[in-house]
């Protein structure tokens, strides 16, 4: 067997293990300051690998050597799992990411999940700390996992989770090392699903390293409550909870409120552990904005807290979603060792049977729609921006609550929700309360108590035992649970059964219905003193711009009311479901199903996306749409959707004026009466070119639109949500592209495949168009139109240059888009790195007289007792007399590109060096780094190194690290 040897040994460390993966990106964001002192937070979304599971994992067991390669033994998991891994070849990534997405459709596969298959992936990233992280505290965390996940740090099985929607925070201070290369290694997979719908999977939230003092605020420990008083001033009482160590010397917590105007100020505290005092106790008068507060206490834990009275703050509502802060800063005598701000808002929020929801002293009547948690391109893993674009197409619509069914969302969707002004029922994923349910309750309630969207908790939804005995018991130590954590919130669930006197409907203070709108009536009569939330209504399915339905239901016509085609049995359209809220002040609302489609419960293949939505899944309105408009806003509105048949118009003139006057190609045609709730199409035989609708209230003109029949597709229209794009490698732009006519009226009927390119500051994420039968994967730069629209979605890369999107069209000739760079601070970010291939279970051998013969070299029961290696000498081998041999082995990488070379980064004493039984180097004593080629008939096989080393008296041992690197 022939072997290339490199035997060349080094003075200098000329290893690549910390190569960053991605230098565009990752050398920019990498570039940020990164500051160590007080608790730092560090983005962990980039510089991931990533691989679908094809076999099942785990590390076979064939022989003796190969016994501890899985978790029984703590830190050897192997595989993917482990440090003695190449994963170099694996795609590379950037977080959030749905793996789902690159898998293909199938009629085999659950319609709940979008004809999906049930998948499994790995997910890798190695980074190096320096050695200013040792002595602190760090952490993890997982925004979400999709669904089943597993978590490993160094090969050390360190969390799993069973929930695609609680974060994880784990703490890794045990399990890292400064200075060296660590592993953080994620297996997500979804063949057991919490939900019927379509969860995805992957790690599909942010991923953030979080260096602490010991002591900190605790995650989440930053609590706002604000409560208006008889005398018409606020109190707000802001509790902040720490984690302290015994010797964590005198600690002071620092508070601030940089736009508030404060009257007074006083202080409270509850330490864990007694012994310690409030510095201030008195009320103090203040009387201006930006002044701080501090509270001290030394050596403790606990929960400090200071209540302020204020005097007329600026009210949050949906009209005006006026956002105060709450700066609180933790400090180890003068020194800043932590600070987490929050925001929060002054509202108050009412619920009865005779005003409905009163907000502010003003009802408020819920114009709410319910929310799935994925979007055309994207999947689950919805970035920030993307949820903005989404709520103000809601706003748009009239929108003013949302009902996050049926799980938590994304911390971004509520941060979203606050500055937007949405009136959000949060729901929970388990109607359970074993402790493993409470915990994921607490975790839920905790991080989403402060935002001031969030007006009710919902427990459930249309629970089998929400009826029963059992059910009643479980919804009493939920609602136990969230009133300890909040207690500032009504809850609620989605009934969807009889509501019996022994079920939940007694731990409720609103009652939830799921449809069953003919029902409200009744229980009103029987329960006068419990409101009614619609908590799911609607149902409404429909496709975009259809003019009729198909039998086998593929297609749905976009405004028909057909049993069994539109309408379940139990659903109804947008205005009949809205009459029946609108006309009852005990009904305090409802959440239409749903604002968005979503994949999955998408019916009969080859549809792999529902059509509830009153958009698609892109957010292209239908004609549902312009109905909740009509039916919601105040203002005077009015859309037109034509359907053009042979030798007739269909108009659907969706409008809330009285009536309004109707014009074919200039020709008045009559003055039609409108009604909201059930609008009639006006029926224009023949054929026209353009429509004029004049709407009027009390016989004046107060709105007017018009349309026209679209003529052959001319060009391409882009507009974007932004019209610049941030070097902040996080921002999303969203392109849509529709097809025009030369007067620029929408070609409804085209269907033309696109390319799409996107080249400077943007990468392309994904792209959609709505089409409910569209087999075509999200991640593609080859879409295609549905009905005239598609849809580009488009996020920074970091780089500081313009972003330019070409879309390649054969009819029209195409479209290019340019966004113009914005400057912004790229997120400080622990970069990725290129992976190496630790050296794992390393034994030794008893000191030998002689030489090793050729049957014991790379012969594991020889060298049988366990070894460290990369600490320092042998204490087996050192000061000996004869001859010691360390045997280590690993897999050797057969990388696409490049060569494996094996690196012993310091030998000490004079050895002979061997891969399996072929001796390939001799090292003399004192040479710190060698290098040695692996040579490619070893690649994807064992080798088993073996350093024999000739004992006289001296130190000897492998005090460095070992590992294959692909160069």
């Amino acid at each position: 067997m022939a072997y290339w040897i490199c035997g060349t040994v080094l003075r200098d460390d000329r290893s690549v293990r910390n190569n960053k993966i991605g230098a565009d990106l990752y050398d920019l964001r990498e570039s940020a300051e990164m500051e160590i002192g007080m608790k730092q937070i560090y983005s962990m979304n980039s510089g991931w690998r990533y691989r679908k599971q094809e076999e099942a994992g785990g590390a076979a067991i064939d022989d003796y050597f190969d016994m501890f390669k899985n978790i029984s033994k703590t830190g050897a998991a192997a595989d993917e799992r482990g440090i003695a891994f190449y994963d170099g070849d694996w795609q590379q990534i950037d977080l959030p990411h749905d793996c789902s997405l690159d898998e293909p459709y199938a009629p085999e596969n659950a319609s709940g999940q979008g004809y999906k298959p049930p998948m499994r992936g790995w997910y890798r990233k190695s980074f190096t700390l320096d050695e200013s992280f040792d002595g602190r505290k760090l952490f993890v965390k997982f925004e979400a996992i999709a669904v089943h996940s597993v978590i490993y740090m160094n090969g050390i099985q360190i969390a799993e989770s069973h929930s695609a929607y609680t974060p994880i925070l784990v703490e890794i201070t045990d399990f890292y090392e400064a200075g060296k290369q660590n592993v953080l290694c994620v297996g997500a997979d979804n063949f057991v699903n919490e939900g019927w719908w379509y969860e995805g999977c992957g790690i599909y939230g942010d991923v953030s390293l979080i260096a602490a003092e010991t002591s900190y605020i605790r995650e989440n420990g930053v609590r706002v409550v604000t409560e208006k008083m008889d005398s018409g001033d606020w109190n707000v009482r802001v509790s902040v909870e720490l984690e302290a160590e015994e010797d964590a010397g005198e600690l002071r917590v620092e508070y601030e409120f940089p736009e508030l105007a404060i009257a007074k100020a006083g202080y409270a505290c509850d330490c864990e552990r007694a012994g310690g005092t409030v510095a201030k106790e008195a009320e103090e008068e203040i009387g201006k904005s930006g002044t701080k507060w501090i509270v001290q206490e030394p050596n403790a834990a606990g929960v400090y807290a200071v209540e302020l009275a204020v005097c007329a703050p600026e009210l949050w509502d949906p009209e005006n979603p006026k956002l105060y802060r709450a700066v609180c800063r933790l400090y180890r005598k003068d020194e800043l060792i932590d600070e987490q701000e929050v925001s929060f808002g002054f509202r108050t929020v009412t619920f009865d049977v005779t005003n409905g929801c009163v907000i502010n002293g003003k009802p408020v009547k819920l114009k709410g729609v319910c929310l799935h948690h994925d979007h055309a391109g994207t999947g689950v893993a919805m970035p920030y921006d993307l949820q903005v674009y989404r709520l103000k197409k809601l706003k748009e619509m009239g929108c003013n609550a949302i009902r996050t069914s049926h799980n938590p969302q994304l911390g971004g969707f509520y941060k979203a929700c606050d500055e937007l002004g949405f009136l959000v029922m949060n729901e929970v994923r388990h109607f359970s309360s074993t402790e493993e349910a409470l915990n994921q309750l607490r975790t839920f309630v905790r991080r989403d108590r402060n935002h001031p969207c969030v007006i009710m908790w919902s427990m459930f939804n249309e629970e089998p035992m929400q009826c029963t005995k059992i059910g009643a018991k479980m919804a009493a130590s939920m609602k136990k649970l969230i009133m300890q954590e909040d207690g500032t919130r009504p809850v609620t669930g989605g009934m969807n059964g009889p509501f019996e006197a022994e079920g939940v409907r007694n731990y409720v203070d609103i009652m939830g219905f799921n449809y069953m709108q003919y029902g409200y009536d009744e229980f009103h009569k029987t329960y006068p003193e419990l409101p009614i939330i619609g908590s799911e209504t609607g149902s409404y399915l429909t496709t975009r711009y259809t003019a009729n339905s198909t039998e086998d239901k593929i297609s749905l016509c976009s405004f028909g009311k057909e049993r069994n085609k539109n309408l379940f049995q139990w659903s109804d359209t947008p205005g009949g479901t809205w009459k029946y809220i609108s006309e009852r002040p005990f009904v305090l609302g409802g959440f239409y199903w749903t604002g968005f489609d979503y994949k999955g419960e998408s019916g009969n293949y080859p549809n792999v996306i529902s059509a509830f939505g009153a958009m698609d899944l892109c957010g292209f309105p239908k004609d549902n749409f312009y109905w909740h408009k009509s039916l919601w806003r105040e203002d005077a509105v009015m859309t037109l959707v034509p359907y053009y048949y042979e030798d007739s118009v269909r108009l659907n003139c969706y409008t809330n004026c009285e009536e309004y006057e109707v014009y074919a190609d200039g020709e008045f045609l009559g003055i039609y009466q409108n009604d909201r709730y059930d609008p009639q199409p006006v029926m224009i035989k023949g054929t026209c070119r353009k429509l004029l609708v004049i709407g009027k209230n009390q016989g004046e003109e107060c709105v007017r639109a018009s349309a026209a029949k679209p003529g052959a597709p001319k060009y391409l229209r882009v507009e974007t949500s932004d019209n610049d794009i941030r070097t902040d490698g996080v921002h999303v732009c969203v392109a849509d592209i529709y097809m025009c006519d030369e007067e620029g009226n929408l070609v409804f009927d085209a269907n033309d495949a696109l390319t799409v390119k996107v080249e400077g500051g943007a990468r392309l994420v994904g792209c959609g168009n709505g089409d409910r039968q569209s087999h075509v994967l999200d991640r593609t730069d080859t879409p295609s139109l549905f009905k005239g629209c598609c849809q580009v979605i488009l996020q920074s890369n970091g780089r500081k240059e313009d972003a330019k999107l070409t879309i390649g069209c054969d009819a029209v000739g195409g479209a290019v888009m340019i966004l113009r760079q914005e400057a912004a601070a790229p997120v400080p970010a622990i970069a990725g790195e290129t992976a190496k291939v630790n050296l794992m279970t390393w034994r030794v051998s008893d000191v030998c007289p002689d030489y090793m013969t050729d049957d014991n070299i790379a012969d594991a029961m020889f060298a049988w007792i366990p070894t460290t290696i990369g600490y320092g000498k042998s204490l087996m081998l050192s000061h000996k007399q004869g001859f010691g041999m360390i045997l280590g082995n690993c897999i050797v990488p057969d990388p696409k590109s490049g060569k494996p070379v094996l690196v012993l980064d310091r030998i000490l004493g004079k050895c002979d060096l061997y891969f399996n039984k072929t001796l390939v180097y001799q090292c003399e004593d004192g040479a710190e780094t060698v290098r040695l080629t692996i040579p490619d008939e070893l690649r994807n096989e064992t080798l088993v190194v073996s350093l024999v080393f000739y004992l006289n008296g001296g130190e000897v041992g492998i005090p460095g690290e070992v590992y294959v690197e692909v160069i």
